[in-house]
């Protein structure tokens, strides 16, 4: 079971906090262990007060969550005093002690500014404290412009000054930094994502109305994808793109103000990409039919280019991979558009060859597949990766675009090369049909030897 620890306020609308994050958490498969930092009197118009939970049973509530087994991802959001971040970064530090590894998304919302005098302690101070114990050890860390100046002591209001503020956040330890909404001009802002050598601007229209619970629902989504197997910045993506799709789709609420909540449920309403649905219909039969012995040791994906896809992120692919755990296959339940760079680009090629949707199956480089590939009368061309031009953009989609062009076939392989696993795609029109190709395969291989079980 794939889990997520969420630490957060309790808000009376639903549209934020610990409820909403285990919304989004459970929209993607996730299973959510809520801890509640405080009780919150919230509307969708002002924060006006809060009456924080106690340490001891804070903290108690914590190791409780933590009996289910380590998490994937903790992610961390309103906090009611100092003392409940340090109570955080002592339960962090006995999990890695325990060599546990997990990711840490910090939303560094400390105490709202609009707490009043019930406050236990003045948002700066929670927010020091965050800097302190957490910072240094976030996967991920998604200040607004004003947490952003507080975190760091610097002045913030460009989106010049916001780098140079995330990257003293970088200096500090933690892996990468999503600074949200900064004002880029025209009426636009962007999300600034900055790691280790990487910047990426997602820019998008400045929000006619407030909408309430996007600080969550973003967070919570880029936890869930981080669980997922999703690396970071794909994960930071994904997140921002599904966040859009909120900010679209969500309903106003008494005339003024939105509710990012009211466009649930994201993986099967009317407004999911069409390519995701079908690619989400099969899941559950190719987890049954997919032998484990098959899966590739960095993992598979499949994908699905629908006809006249140009680039990647036309193209739908489940939004973490599939792997063994306890011998057995389990893969995510959801598809997005975009979420897969390597297999994406093998259904791409495929499709821009045959001038048809196409669907791709990564499958372990193993003589069996080939042996049963000829009893079940599929078709098989490969490449060598030492012949890719200098000017070829990707290995994967220059070979298989090479083999499909001299003639159309249902495998492609290739032997690998250094740093370069060994592979074997499994190519058919649509999904429905990739499965059926698959259960032709391994029947195949039934009749003619013993599957390989063990990854």
């Amino acid at each position: 079971m794939r889990t997520v620890l969420a630490i957060g306020g309790l808000d009376p609308t639903g549209g934020a906090g610990i409820t909403a994050d285990a919304l989004h958490l459970a929209d993607l498969g996730i299973h959510c262990l809520p801890v509640a930092t405080a009780s919150t009197v919230q509307t969708l118009d002002a924060f006006t007060g809060m009456e924080a939970v106690g340490a001891p049973t804070f903290g108690a509530a914590i190791e409780a969550a933590f009996t289910t087994g380590p998490p994937r991802v903790v992610k961390t959001g309103l906090f009611a005093g100092p003392e409940q971040v340090g109570i955080v970064a002592r339960a962090l530090e006995q999990l890695r002690a325990a060599g546990h590894g997990f990711h840490l998304v910090v939303d560094p919302v400390g105490t709202p500014s609009a707490a009043g005098p019930n406050a236990e302690d003045p948002r700066d101070a929670v927010v020091a404290a965050i800097a302190e114990h957490l910072v240094p050890y976030a996967t991920c860390i998604t200040p607004n412009l004003d947490e952003l100046s507080t975190l760091t002591g610097e002045e913030v209001a460009t989106v010049e000054e916001a780098e140079a503020a995330a990257r003293t956040l970088l200096e500090r330890g933690c892996r990468s930094v999503l600074v949200t909404g900064v004002p880029d001009g025209d009426g636009r802002v962007l999300d600034l994502f900055l790691s280790d050598g990487t910047e990426v601007r997602h820019p998008h229209p400045r929000d006619a109305l407030e909408v309430h619970g996007t600080g969550c629902a973003l967070t919570s989504r880029l936890a869930a994808y981080l669980a997922l197997d999703v690396d970071v910045s794909r994960a930071v993506t994904l997140a921002v793109g599904d966040l859009e799709r909120l900010r679209r789709t969500a309903v106003p609420v008494r005339g003024h103000r939105l509710s990012a909540l009211h466009a649930f449920p994201l993986a099967s309403d009317g407004d999911a990409p069409e390519p995701a649905r079908h690619l989400e219909a099969i899941l559950p039969d190719l987890v049954a039919t997919l032998p484990s012995g098959w899966v590739a040791e960095c993992g598979a994906n499949v994908a699905y280019a629908p006809r006249g896809a140009e680039r990647e992120s036309e193209v739908a692919a489940l939004v973490g991979r599939i792997r063994i755990m306890d011998g057995r296959v389990h893969a995510p339940m959801a598809a997005r558009l975009g979420a897969s760079g390597h297999v994406a680009r093998v259904a791409l090629a495929a499709a821009t060859a045959t001038r048809r949707s196409a669907c791709a199956l990564n499958l372990r480089h193993l003589p069996e597949v080939f042996r049963a590939a000829e009893q079940a009368g599929l078709k098989v061309g490969s490449f060598l990766r030492g012949d890719e031009p200098e000017e070829a953009r990707s290995s994967v989609e220059w070979g298989t675009r090479t083999v499909m062009d001299h003639a159309p076939v249902d495998l492609v392989a290739d032997d690998g090369g250094p740093g370069k696993e060994p592979m074997v795609r499994l190519i058919a029109e649509d999904p429905r049909a990739l499965l059926d190709r698959l259960d032709r395969l391994v029947r195949a291989a039934a009749r003619t030897e013993t599957l390989t079980i063990d990854a």
